[in-house]
């Protein structure tokens, strides 16, 4: 049986990351907290995010508009 988390999304029990999505303690924490479905769910909301606002990615002025959906997410 695959390894569970309490995913602080959804607020129960479901199948956990198979591995850190970010190096260090971040990615750690995440491990710990976000289920494999919620985090799914967060990359296809990011790629949706990119690709309705035209943003590319390796620019440094995209990231705080990504940090800011995601403070949204986290913070309901």
């Amino acid at each position: 049986m695959a390894n569970t988390v309490h995913c602080r999304k959804y607020g129960e029990e479901l199948p956990a990351l198979t591995t850190p999505p970010f190096p260090g303690p971040a990615g750690e924490k995440i491990m710990q907290t976000v289920s494999a479905k919620a985090w799914e769910e967060w990359t296809e909301h990011q790629k949706r995010l990119i690709n309705e606002k035209h943003l590319s990615a390796s620019r440094h002025r995209v990231i705080p508009h990504l940090r800011l959906h995601k403070y949204t997410i986290d913070h309901g």
